[in-house]
């Protein structure tokens, strides 16, 4: 190397991609431990004595836990969307479904779910029914999950019960030029 001439080194952009997401890792950390123990969790954090309206608040919560838990319908997202990002089969439950899929059909997998107050969920099998069998179609499958296709364009409803509960979900269905796109809310 000749004196004053300066080189440039280009550094792999895998070790920078590396390096950033070991620094993210190490910053979360810090600032987890950082948190009070008894808001990270904590079996053994300190308590002090709780005033008499943190109190009532503590029973209200602790009533509001002993609430029946709510059932959802879950639906799972299309495996060549989930498979390619080495996902595996995932399943959703937001208050609106909203997908395409190429052609003149749209086909999503479906189940029922309880959610209990510390979100744990649970397979319910429940029973299935439409208002437009012509334009829904229910397959039912013996693990309580249903294979729901949507063959044509318009709206109709989906009704599920179980355990004296029923919901009832709105679909709706649109054609375009190469795909039904298809949205459904609970």
């Amino acid at each position: 190397m000749q004196p004053g001439v300066k080189t440039s080194k280009r550094i792999p952009r895998s070790l920078l991609v590396g390096t950033a997401v070991v620094l993210a890792a190490v910053s979360l950390t810090a600032a987890y431990s950082r948190r009070a123990p008894e808001a990270r969790g904590d079996a053994l954090a300190p308590s002090a004595p709780l005033a008499a309206n943190q109190q009532a608040a503590l029973a209200g919560t602790q009533n509001a836990a002993v609430q029946a838990p709510k059932m959802v319908v879950t639906f799972r997202l299309d495996p060549a969307v989930t498979r390619g990002l080495y996902l595996g089969d995932r399943w959703v439950s937001p208050a609106t479904f909203h997908f395409a899929q190429p052609g003149t059909r749209y086909v999503v997998q479906a189940k029922l779910q309880s959610i209990d107050a510390r979100d744990d969920r649970i397979d319910l099998s429940g029973d299935w029914s439409t208002d437009d069998p012509e334009m829904i179609a229910i397959e039912r499958h013996d693990h309580g999950a249903v294979t729901i296709v949507i063959r044509r364009a318009g709206e109709g409803r989906l009704f599920v019960s179980a355990g004296g509960t029923r919901k009832v979900l709105q679909v709706k269905a649109r054609q375009t030029e190469d795909a039904m796109d298809v949205r459904i809310v609970q």
